[in-house]
């Protein structure tokens, strides 16, 4: 049986890290009221660590961290994004960020990761892991 080392795995995983970098950008500018093109949010993971850009401004840098991927609102005004310590079991230390959408202000901070607006409640909902008792 022909077995590749655990060492070229961990190596190709990296790899793959390395290029992982996205980029999301709101399709509407109409839906923010304006002619002008929206901010483009960037999000790449490097092994530096992740770094959340929108347009060019840097909104949030971290060593170590997995950063989800933005969800908008319907208005299109305002995204939230999910990040997470590296390592075991950390998804109970996950937090979804809310910026808004054309300046990039941090608006709040909230526990939880996999953020999804919940249009008849008007607010965004997270999934929140806890440890029972």
């Amino acid at each position: 049986m022909n077995r590749i080392p655990r060492i070229l795995c961990w190596l190709l995983i990296l790899l793959i890290g390395l290029a992982d970098v996205h980029s999301w950008a709101m399709d509407d500018a109409q839906s923010l009221g304006s002619d002008s093109a929206p901010p483009a949010v960037v999000v790449a993971q490097t092994v530096e660590g992740v770094r959340l850009q929108l347009d060019s401004r840097v909104l949030l840098e971290q060593p170590n961290g997995i950063l989800g991927r933005p969800r908008y609102n319907p208005a299109r005004t305002q995204f939230a994004i999910s990040i997470m310590p590296t390592g075991a079991e950390t998804a109970r230390l996950a937090q979804v960020i809310i910026f808004d959408a054309r300046t990039g202000a941090r608006l709040t901070t909230l526990p939880g990761h996999s953020p999804q607006w919940d249009a008849a409640q008007n607010a965004f909902v997270t999934q929140v892991e806890r440890e029972l008792p």
